[in-house]
């Protein structure tokens, strides 16, 4: 990972520190945690007391500090789902995986962030404008970041309209723009019955 890999990764985890930092959760659930860069921020400024990953490709290394499950997500197992549903987060943060969902996935993948949430909890999501991939690549083909880590072909394009649609089906929605538009910031908040 290049430097400026690591500055929008900083820049993105500190948008959502921001919003969380008055708050103490009980359960907070990091969906794409993937080389668990926030998990490890998160233990570090006591923003939960119990911590837990899931993404399809996990470290090696284990962590005293966190519960990690190797999955995909939306998550494809009912016995899976089932075991992540017992423990009801009060958070959760997915940022910058939202865009690997597939759209005929996407109501799905509401559903289960619906179904994890405890009444009261919160998400964070961050999703990339469209329009980041050109600038991206770009970087990549300047060797400004790493072409390892950029996986363009697996984005979704998601049209931020349309994910706002599906989203307040279950959710009221807080939308905000960051990293001059390229960048979005979801926070929902589940609706009551």
């Amino acid at each position: 990972m290049k430097l400026l890999d690591k500055f929008f990764r900083f820049y993105r985890f500190k948008v959502v520190l921001k919003l969380m930092k008055k708050k103490s959760y009980n359960s907070l659930l990091d969906i794409g945690c993937h080389d668990l860069y926030a998990l490890k921020n998160f233990d570090k400024n006591n923003i939960a007391r119990n911590l837990y990953g899931l993404d399809c490709r996990l470290p090696i290394s284990k962590y005293k500090n966190f519960s990690l499950f190797e999955l995909s997500f939306p998550v494809k197992k009912k016995e899976n789902l089932l075991i992540l549903k017992n423990i009801r987060f009060d958070c959760i943060i997915s940022m910058a995986t939202f865009e690997h969902v597939k759209e005929k996935e996407l109501t799905n993948a509401v559903n289960q962030l619906s179904e994890l949430l405890d009444d009261n909890g919160e998400i964070f999501l961050t999703v990339p404008s469209p329009a980041v991939d050109y600038i991206l690549n770009v970087l990549s083909i300047l060797s400004l970041i790493d072409s390892k880590e950029l996986d363009l072909d697996a984005h979704n394009h998601l049209s931020i309209t349309k994910l706002k649609s599906i989203l307040s089906k279950k959710f009221t929605v807080r939308h905000h723009f960051f990293q001059m538009g390229l960048n979005n910031l979801l926070w929902l908040k589940k609706k009551k019955n």
